[in-house]
């Protein structure tokens, strides 16, 4: 839904320009069958793949207020409704939202004065004519998150939900998932978004959200279930099938994630990436020899993609699968591709690969040869003498004051990027002799180099096979 445009000459009126589009969004967007957004250019509406689009204009005859909208088809740019209605906004909106969808809802509030303090931004006065007018509500709430006052943010949207009357449902929920957010509470976040689903069933927002929570918290059946429904919800969403592919691999079923991760292939443009998105999950299941293939794939299509990395994803998966002559040529042509593009970390570059692969005395030689404060730190690591920081206690070998911080740390880590914590928090769970626990995390391989530490990536690999050897898994 575009702005309508003021043809009444009185600037006074241009607040009804954005306005009038929210009320009818409002009716809209609560019923089964439609969703309605407001956005502020045509560019907007398509970038959010629009299936209809709507425009129109409102001007003034006599007393009232005429408002005309069509309804445009996003495709084939015919108008499909055309639709007049005259009074207040309010009132015009409520005759177009039953006209597009008979099953829209009421609007949260029927006071005009109310209306328009809103559509001014002035919510303290709206909420004075209506004190249960949800949008109000939230719009204050989110004005203040915006200028960096969450404490009264917080305080308004608690304020909010303390009215039993306040309107509407989905305001209420939209409120509460603010607070939650506010509140870091996951507990809330999860149910405000799962009432949205269930009040806005057009609406996959709420969908992904929930799935991208159910990831976080490494319920990987849970997100597998809430991308199903984005993608039913929104077919037209091309990252859903990734994304499912994804929560598949992580809940063990490589078959489904394969399924999926080729359905994302052939979306327009994405070849590339589905293809760099099979070898991770591949990889993560110890496919290697597969997860090579698909690497190399990905680069042919696009070398660029990741900046020659799915050279190196190749190499480790040709040295994991037992060929490390094999692996040292394919290393060579990523040396060779970051080279020719101007990387000045080449030479660290090969060292991480050295130390990885088990060459540590050829490692630690070259980078001591190249005196950089890159090279001095990443032999500081490689020494084990960290004595600050979070890592400290672990290279220290004081595992059970390790655990705690490497346990939270894990655990407010993104599942496709935990492989270098996975393995530390692992190794502190060895080494204090809770191997039960460690188990767990050395199922599935970590993704080369993928953490928040680029001095750790060659530790990893050395460190997660001699765990898996410590605990005898093959």
């Amino acid at each position: 839904m575009l702005p309508l445009e003021n043809l009444t000459g009185n600037s006074s009126l241009d607040w009804i320009q954005t306005t009038a589009p929210e009320i009818l969004g409002a009716e809209l967007s609560g019923s089964p069958n439609e969703l309605a957004r407001p956005v502020a250019a045509i560019r907007d509406a398509y970038l959010e793949r629009a299936t209809d689009i709507l425009h129109g204009y409102f001007e003034q005859r006599g007393a009232l207020l005429h408002f005309e909208v069509s309804v445009e088809d996003a495709v084939t740019h015919k108008l499909v409704q055309i639709f007049a209605a005259d009074g207040a906004p309010l009132d015009a909106m409520n005759q177009s939202a039953r006209t597009i969808d008979p099953a829209a809802r009421p609007f949260p509030t029927s006071n005009p004065q109310a209306i328009e303090a809103w559509g001014h931004g002035d919510f303290e006065r709206a909420l004075t004519l209506d004190p249960d007018f949800g949008p109000a509500w939230l719009e204050w709430v989110r004005k203040l998150i915006a200028t960096g006052d969450r404490p009264q943010a917080l305080e308004i949207a608690m304020r909010a939900l303390g009215r039993t009357s306040l309107q509407s449902p989905i305001n209420r929920d939209e409120i509460e998932l603010v607070k939650a957010s506010l509140d870091a509470d996951q507990g809330e976040e999860k149910t405000a978004l799962e009432n949205m689903a269930r009040l806005r069933p057009s609406d996959p927002t709420s969908c992904a959200a929930l799935a991208a929570l159910a990831m976080e918290s490494r319920d990987f059946s849970s997100a597998a279930e809430w991308y199903r429904r984005v993608n039913d919800r929104d077919p037209s969403a091309p990252t859903t099938a990734n994304l499912l592919g994804y929560a598949l691999a992580f809940g063990g079923d490589l078959r489904g994630a394969t399924a999926s991760l080729e359905n994302y292939r052939h979306e327009p443009g994405q070849e590339a990436n589905a293809l760099d998105s099979l070898g991770e999950v591949n990889f993560l299941h110890g496919n290697f020899t597969v997860a090579e293939k698909f690497f190399l794939q990905a680069h042919a299509r696009s070398a660029t993609l990741l900046g020659g990395g799915d050279l190196r994803k190749a190499a480790y998966s040709t040295w994991l699968s037992g060929d490390l002559k094999g692996a040292d040529q394919i290393e060579r042509r990523y040396i060779d591709f970051r080279s020719a593009h101007g990387d000045t970390q080449v030479v660290w570059r090969e060292a991480t690969w050295l130390y990885a692969t088990g060459r540590i005395p050829q490692a630690t030689a070259l980078l001591a040869r190249s005196h950089t404060p890159q090279a001095d730190a990443q032999l500081k690591i490689w020494n084990g003498t960290v004595t600050a920081g979070p890592l400290a206690p672990l290279f220290a070998g004081r595992y059970d004051e390790a655990i705690p911080v490497l346990k939270q740390i894990y655990e407010h880590t993104q599942p496709a990027e935990d492989g270098e914590i996975r393995t530390l928090y692992a190794w502190a769970l060895v080494g204090s002799g809770r191997r039960e626990e460690a188990r767990p995390l050395l199922a599935l391989w970590p993704l080369p180099e993928v953490g928040p530490d680029p001095f750790l990536y060659a530790m990893e690999y050395p460190q997660f096979l001699q765990l898996r050897r410590t605990l005898g898994i093959k």
